[in-house]
């Protein structure tokens, strides 16, 4: 017998399902989704361990001893958190990744080649623009997952948007008699942007893939909120966001106060929402799916430490070891502890204070004095006046403390993966072997992570590249820029359109976009090198065989072009040497299946006969053309010894002339010299003439002047000026005597003995009228005084 069932009331459901409808159901419903999540007890526990984690990574201990101006040993700590960290950041993420984007199938296929090759170097140009802002985003999403225990990042599409028009610029409108926005050309960016662990949210679930909605929250203030979601409810959300202890007051500038908000994409509906606490009318918009990713969601699968598929809540690394890392940091206090204790410190006797504080600073050598001695021995001297205090113990359990402290460290290094010799502190015994191994073990527990990161951000491109190519955000003019349109080979140039209409429709379904192996981790060519050195090896061994494969066996060309092709379609930058191959096969194709036309016929040979009697001709044209040519040359000849016999002679003529006119001007020098020396002899003795009459007009003045002693100073005045301009003529007579000296030199060489001794003699002559006038003058001026 089958029992009836009961029948249900579902009058409560529908009042309970009632206050989900409408604008205002929509901001009960998300926050209500928003607010369980948060007051689970995983998310509670998760969030309390994830700031005191961030709190030791920081030190913050230390940094409020700062601000209370203490500074105690219990601030004192072996952050192990922050060496770990500080290691396993760098091992996980380097550098920026490099894209390889490839077809699916590695097959014959000209526009997928260039399609690929377009796809990979637009979302190339995508990361390089915003390289310094991606990598701060993705190092903080790794940072977070070692830390709190959860990265997260998303992709952002932004651009400069204007009114739509038609073909004959009517403006375009929607279904709902909207102006269509479209974007501005060269404006367009997709951009990587960081969510923060705490503002990051999705739907309790026990795995990624069950996700029935992702959010994350952010804060605005009043003109980001009026630019985001128009003025009527941009000025209408109440600004309740502000978490500082200093609260803000009415006085404060509103642009300070920030107002909660949270963006929701759920999967089911594949819309957006943006609810805010302080707006509870209903939510602040609701967007369509415009941009389209693979999943919806803008959020690759997050990066996550330890969980379980129970729960995807994270466990942080940090809580593994954490009892260890207390245990470390108690034991790095206790030794801090210890070493305070050892202190050279004692105790004296009161009366005896000021002279063992003396004693103490003395320096090497120096005495004190010590009164009444015999008193201070009898007490001991200075081993009875002082006693130190003991520290040998503390001493003694200093290396026991440190030597647990290094099996600890030792705990903690099993458990998290990272040995001694990435820390760089080895056994100085150990063998190369034996770091080699403990280098590849860490390797071999880092390589999960090291994959997780480099998945992380191949989704994260792989969503950059979707956002490109989806029709509607970004032009076809900024795509070309993008790609290199204008450096194109002309073949690309043809294919390109085909190309990007593949990556329009497509967007990437038959395409595999990849992260370069350790690309995100260490720079590592070696390998890349190595593929092309064996690539090239490989070409060079079958180019050398072509010439003879094309000559017996053309048709084996092909089979071996597409080998050489398809090695690079192996190669990850091997993009533009299939193309090159590619444009080479053409060639070869269209010259076999158009030869050249065949050379014509060589002409029939000649008749013997008629050479032979060419040949004779030819050597009489060319004995008759030697003969006139050696009679030119001989007439030639003839006129040249001719015309140098006749130059000769009128040389010879002009020597004898020359010969006869130089004796003629020779004797007519030697007589004008001749003429010359009597002139001078007259002319000397002329002087000489003068010179006596002046040495008998000099005589005769000093007598009347020796006469004339009482004469006036007047008339001595009158005298010497009157002997001074006799003197000026005698020197301007013995310049211009000079200058006839100077004269006769110039045209007759040296004068003969005669002359120079007359010359001489007036030389002296002269010497003695100076002596006498000088003798003069000093008596003229000793007169006075007489």
């Amino acid at each position: 017998m089958v029992s009836e069932q009961a029948p249900i009331d579902s009058s409560n459901a529908d009042d309970e399902l009632s206050k989900y409808m409408g604008d205002e159901g929509i901001y009960n419903r998300w926050i209500k989704e928003i607010t369980t999540v948060q007051q689970s007890r995983t998310r509670r526990l998760y969030e309390r361990a994830g700031e005191k984690i961030v709190k030791i990574y920081r030190n913050q201990l230390t940094l409020d001893s700062y601000a209370k101006n203490t500074d105690t040993i219990n601030h004192v700590m072996f952050n192990i958190l922050w060496s770990n960290v500080q290691i396993l950041k760098p091992a996980l993420f380097a550098r920026m990744p490099k894209v390889v984007v490839e077809r699916r199938f590695k097959d014959q296929d000209d526009t997928g080649r260039l399609a690929s090759w377009i796809a990979e170097r637009c979302t190339t140009y995508a990361l390089d623009e915003q390289r310094d802002k991606a990598m701060w985003a993705i190092r903080s999403a790794v940072e977070d997952r070692l830390l709190p225990g959860i990265g997260q990042c998303f992709v952002h599409y932004k651009a400069e948007f204007s009114d739509g028009t038609n073909d004959d610029g009517t403006p375009l409108v929607d279904e709902t008699n909207n102006v269509v926005k479209i974007p501005t050309p060269g404006t367009e960016k997709a951009i990587i942007e960081y969510a923060f662990w705490q503002d990051y949210l999705t739907s309790q679930s026990r795995s990624p893939y069950e996700l029935r909605w992702q959010a994350r929250r952010s804060y605005m203030v009043r003109s980001e909120l009026i630019d985001n979601f128009g003025p009527d409810i941009g000025r209408a959300i109440s600004l309740t966001a502000d978490k500082r202890k200093d609260k803000l007051s009415d006085s404060d500038g509103e642009f300070l106060r920030q107002a909660e908000v949270w963006e929701i994409e759920e999967l089911s509906t594949k819309l957006r929402f943006w609810i805010s606490t302080g707006y509870k009318k209903g939510p602040l918009k609701v967007q369509k799916d415009t941009i389209k990713f693979k999943g919806f969601y803008s959020y690759p699968r997050p990066l996550l430490a330890t969980t379980t598929t129970d729960n995807m809540t994270p466990t942080a690394d940090y809580v593994i070891y954490e009892r260890l890392a207390s245990e470390l940091d108690y034991l790095t206090k206790r030794i801090s502890a210890m070493v305070e204790c050892v202190r050279l410190v004692g105790i004296t006797a009161g009366p005896l204070f000021e002279k063992i504080k003396n004693v103490l600073k003395l320096k090497d050598g120096d005495l004190w004095p010590v009164e009444n001695w015999a008193a201070f021995t009898d007490k001991g001297g200075l081993k009875g006046a002082i006693d130190w205090m003991p520290f040998d113990m503390a001493a003694t359990a200093i290396p026991v403390l440190m030597q647990q402290r290094d099996a600890i460290l030792a705990d903690i290094d099993l458990i998290t993966g990272i040995p001694d010799v990435v820390r760089g502190s080895t056994d100085a015994q150990e063998s190369a072997a034996a770091i080699q191994r403990k280098s590849h073990w860490m390797v071999l527990k880092l390589q999960e992570r090291q994959e997780d990161v480099q998945r992380f951000c191949r989704d994260l491109v792989g969503k950059i590249a979707e956002v490109i190519f989806e029709p509607g955000l970004f032009a076809d003019e900024t795509i070309a820029l993008m790609c290199g349109y204008d450096q194109m080979p002309d073949d690309d140039k043809a294919n390109y359109p085909a190309a990007l209409q593949l990556l329009r429709d497509d967007r990437l379904n038959t395409f595999r976009v990849d992260i370069e192996t350790d690309s995100t981790i260490a720079a590592d060519e070696d390998e890349n090198i190595a593929q092309w050195q064996n690539y090239m090896q490989s070409i060079s061994s079958m180019v050398s065989q072509v010439q003879g494969v094309s000559q017996f066996a053309p048709e084996l060309l092909h089979p071996m072009i597409e080998s050489a092709k398809s090695a690079a379609r192996v190669l990850r930058t091997g993009k533009s040497v299939e193309g090159a191959w590619d444009s080479a096969w053409k060639q070869v194709e269209d010259r076999m299946q158009n030869p050249p036309p065949p050379p014509p016929p060589p002409p029939p040979p000649p008749d013997p006969m008629v050479d032979v009697k060419m040949r004779e001709l030819d050597l009489k044209q060319q004995d008759q053309e030697f003969n006139q040519g050696m009679k030119q040359q001989e007439l030639q000849l003839k006129d040249q010894v001719a015309q140098m016999d006749f130059e000769i002679k009128s040389q010879n003529t002009e020597i004898s002339g020359l010969k006869v006119q130089s004796q003629q001007q020779n004797d007519a020098t030697v007589a004008e010299l001749d003429k010359f020396k009597e002139q001078f002899r007259q002319f000397v003795d002329s002087q000489m003439l003068t010179l006596n009459a002046k040495e008998v007009e000099l005589e005769s003045a000093k007598l009347s002047h020796a006469i004339e002693t009482t004469h006036t100073d007047q008339v001595l005045s009158a005298v010497e000026l009157a002997h001074q301009q006799k003197q000026n003529e005698h020197n301007n007579a013995m310049d211009v005597h000079g200058a006839v000296l100077s004269t006769a030199d110039h045209h007759a060489g040296t004068l003969d003995v005669a002359q120079a001794h007359q010359i001489n003699i007036h030389n002296a002559q002269t010497d003695r009228l100076k002596a006498n006038n000088l003798r003069q003058s000093d008596t003229q001026k000793l007169k006075p005084k007489v």
